[in-house]
This record gives C-alpha cells, sequence and structure tokens, in this order.
C-alpha cells in the first residue's frame, strides 16, 4: 500500500509550503517538510500517478532513511517539531497543541484502497518496481486522493497498475497498517475489495510493477505489507469452500 498513495496527496499534506512562510525560525522545517508533500505523493493522495498525491500507487520516491537524506524535525507526520500554521516549535510530537498560536496538530491515518482480484481461487500479484518493499509481492492499490471515495480509488488504481478496467464484488474490510515514506513511519488505514477483471487484457505500468503472476488463495506467500496478508485471509472465507 504503492497509501500513497494515489495513488497516492502526499503523506505529508503541504504543510511544508506553509510552514516556510513562517518565518526564519522555521525555514529548515518548512523545506524538509515541502517535499514530504507530494505512496507516491502518496500518503495521502494514493500509490502515484491520478490519485498520487506521495509517489505513484503505493510506491514512493523511496524513503528518506534509503535515500541518505538527514531528516530533522518536520511541520507534518508523527516526528513534527514545528507547527505547520505559524512555524513556532511543538512542545511534543502529535497529538498536540501549538504553544503559540494554539492549532491543534493530530496524526491520523491515511486512507488506500487496494484489490484482491481472484480467479479460480487464485490472486493476482503484482512484484513491486518501486521502494520501499521494491521486488516484494504485493495486490494492486494505492493511496485515495483528497475527498476520493475509497472504492473509486480503487477503480482508479486498477487503470493506473493494470490498463484495465475491474469489476468489484464485494468490500472485505479495513486493516490499519504502517508505511514508511521519506524516512518515517506514517499510520494507514488500508480498504480491501474483492474484484475480477479480464487478465488478457492487463498492461502493467513498469514505474509500478516489474511482474505479475497468480497464486494459490488457500496459500498465499507473505506480502510486502501486513494489512495485504490479513486482507488475503479474510477473502479466503469469502472465497473458498
Amino acid at each position: 500500500m504503492t497509501p500513497a498513495g494515489g495513488g497516492a496527496g502526499g503523506p505529508a499534506a503541504a504543510a511544508g509550503d506553509r510552514s516556510a512562510a513562517a518565518g526564519s525560525t522555521s525555514a529548515a522545517a518548512g523545506s524538509t517538510s515541502a517535499a514530504v508533500g507530494g505512496r507516491s505523493a502518496a500518503a495521502d493522495g494514493g500509490r502515484a500517478g491520478g490519485g498520487s498525491g506521495l509517489a505513484s500507487g503505493r510506491s514512493a520516491v523511496g524513503s528518506g532513511a534509503s535515500a541518505g537524506l538527514q531528516v530533522g524535525p518536520l511541520a507534518a507526520g508523527p516526528d513534527a517539531g514545528f507547527c505547520p500554521r505559524c512555524g513556532g516549535r511543538l512542545a511534543a510530537r502529535p497529538p498536540t497543541t501549538c504553544a503559540a498560536c494554539g492549532y491543534q496538530l493530530y496524526l491520523n491515518a491515511r486512507p488506500t484502497a487496494s484489490l484482491i482480484v481472484v480467479e479460480d481461487g487464485r490472486f493476482l500479484a503484482l512484484k513491486r518496481a518501486m521502494e520501499p518493499m521494491a521486488g516484494l509481492w504485493e495486490v494492486p492499490g494505492g493511496f485515495c486522493d483528497g475527498f476520493e471515495h475509497p472504492e473509486a480509488a480503487a477503480v482508479r488504481e486498477s487503470r493506473e497498475e493494470l490498463g484495465v478496467d475491474i469489476t468489484i464484488k464485494t468490500f472485505i474490510g479495513m486493516y490499519v497498517g504502517t508505511y514508511e515514506f521519506q524516512g518515517e513511519q506514517l499510520p494507514v488505514l488500508d480498504c480491501f475489495y474483492l474484484a475480477t477483471l479480464d487478465k488478457a487484457a492487463i498492461t502493467l505500468d513498469p514505474a509500478e510493477s516489474s511482474d505479475m503472476t497468480w497464486f494459490d488463495l488457500a496459500d498465499p506467500p507473505k506480502l510486502a505489507f501486513s494489512t495485504m496478508d490479513r486482507a488475503l485471509v479474510d477473502a479466503g472465507r469469502l472465497v473458498l469452500p
């Protein structure tokens, strides 16, 4: 789950821009957090692409840690050290209130939408082409754009990652997990849908996936994100005899 993302609004919202304008005391925080906005600009927007506000799909441009970035106090995310409204220093990590302007800062899970595409007791898996978790198997999906319904995000993600329209059969469930983006562990709320499609029409986006295969739903391998493993168990209860 590329949360965010669309697809992907970024996990960081545009807090960096606001804090950058706050003045010299928050200049460092503004520039650092500005880069956060934008799973695949995915954490808030989706795993990249149309719904990617973070990187593409659940694929971000890579974490800050893996990219060798020196992450300082931010104005957004779980390690926020500056107020995104006035740029003042925060006394504690979110949830907290800025002592300077009274702005209340919370850390909420970013919504994502994923698909478990099934056929004859098997499910479709894609090999991730981007960090985090590059080279591991996942199911299609990404971060929701701002105000985008998860079901609409799931349909959009199928077009972006698979090049086809899917038929959603039912909602499987939602699961709280984490997604690494730019050196931070972001909370995500992953929504999963059971779906079918015309597999002959699948065209992978090479920026998102390097390969695809069909695994036995009754005996799935461990996937890139733990929420996918949990959703597969529940999908099996719905589909398998």
